[in-house]
């Protein structure tokens, strides 16, 4: 995990990897598996908060859109830096592009 402040915006940035025997995947399709939307978000909120242990839970989903899908295996770049409103930004990039980018809300952790 790494961060780095470029002008005024700081931004944030990781890996993850789903393994292949990751327990959504056997029906997340059968034959042809595909990591889910929602452990790509749960993941990237969990490289997010190592750097951030600040944050709490995600708050609310602000936007999200899905470009390609994320196999098995595949190293997922994730990137957060500040927007409007207090939101972050975040995007999910893999060998073969950019896989999923939106912004993201969170609690105050307690």
């Amino acid at each position: 995990m790494s961060a780095e402040q470029t002008g005024a915006q700081q931004t944030w940035s990781g890996e993850f990897t789903v393994a292949p025997d990751h327990p959504c995947l056997p029906g997340h399709f059968p034959g042809e598996p595909i990591v889910p939307a929602v452990l790509l978000l749960e993941l990237s909120c969990a490289v997010l908060r190592q750097r951030r242990p600040e944050l709490g839970p995600p708050r609310e989903v602000k936007s999200a859109k899905f470009m390609r899908p994320v196999r098995p295996g595949e190293t997922v770049r994730v990137s957060f830096s500040g927007a409007a409103g207090g939101a972050l930004r975040f995007s999910c990039e893999t060998a073969g592009g950019i896989a999923a980018q939106g912004q993201l809300l969170f609690t105050a952790a307690a």
